[in-house]
Formats: C-alpha cells, sequence, structure tokens
C-alpha cells in the first residue's frame, strides 16, 4: 500500500474516536496489530496496541507515545497508521496494563486474591468500600 498519498490527522484529529480498531503497519507494510485504546488525546496521547494475535485472541497489548505513529487518513477514509517498528520490536515492549483508576479494570476477588491485598487502594477503591454496608458492619447489632 502506497502510504504518500494518504491524508496525515491534524493533531486534534488524535482521539479515540479516530483512532480505536485503526490497523498499524510496521516497516515493508507488514500488519502489526490494532489500537484497542487511548489513554489521553492530541500529541499527548498514549495508544494501547494489540500487537499479533488472531481476531483479538493471543494479542499482546502494549502502549506507545502517539508520537511513534504515522496516522492517515487513506481514499476510502479509513483511518490507519505506520510505524518504524517490527512486530517483533512491539512483542519484546513490556505487556500493557490499565492501572485501577481506569474504569475498563477489574480487579479479581476471592479468597485466593485477598491472601495479599492491595498495598495501596484508590479512592474509588476507598468510596466503593464505605458505601458497601457488610463491608463495615454498625456496631449496635
Amino acid at each position: 500500500m502506497d502510504h504518500t498519498t494518504h491524508e496525515r490527522l491534524a493533531t486534534s484529529e488524535l482521539t479515540e474516536d479516530n483512532l480505536v480498531d485503526a490497523t498499524i503497519y510496521g516497516p515493508d507494510d507488514e500488519t502489526i496489530g490494532s489500537i484497542s485504546h487511548m489513554h489521553g488525546s492530541g500529541s499527548e496521547a498514549r495508544v494501547v496496541v494489540d500487537v499479533g494475535g488472531f481476531l483479538g485472541i493471543g494479542a499482546k497489548p502494549v502502549a506507545l507515545p502517539v508520537g511513534q505513529l504515522d496516522v492517515m487518513r487513506d481514499a476510502e477514509g479509513i483511518v490507519h497508521a505506520t510505524t518504524s517498528l517490527s512486530k517483533a520490536e512491539l512483542k519484546a515492549l513490556p505487556e500493557h496494563r490499565d492501572q485501577p483508576e481506569d474504569h475498563s479494570y477489574v480487579r479479581s476477588a476471592g479468597r485466593k486474591e485477598m491472601d495479599a491485598p492491595p498495598k495501596t487502594w484508590s479512592k474509588t477503591d476507598e468510596e466503593v468500600d464505605e458505601s458497601f454496608p457488610a463491608s463495615d458492619p454498625p456496631g449496635n447489632y
């Protein structure tokens, strides 16, 4: 695919609405993966790319600054991106895990998981704990 004729996206267009599910191409036009979600927007954003896998199964999520991608729109209006990084280089990056403050993250529950409770609680954890009556019954029972 000749990417030189494709229109580059403006910084203001680097949003989750435009970039989620965009295909990422590496050197030699190799399909590397796709953008699953973003943290932030514009030139300071970080994109989470699912690398490898098949139909989303077995893919490894890695985070990249959006500046490492050349994001563009082809003649049909389909947004995609290129990078100078190979699939192997991206797979070598640490796996991305969303922080607990990100509401798409769900912490495991159960007896085994509570043998080593989290060392820190987020504000959301504390508010949920305080609002759940079974976690702190009143002393007048």
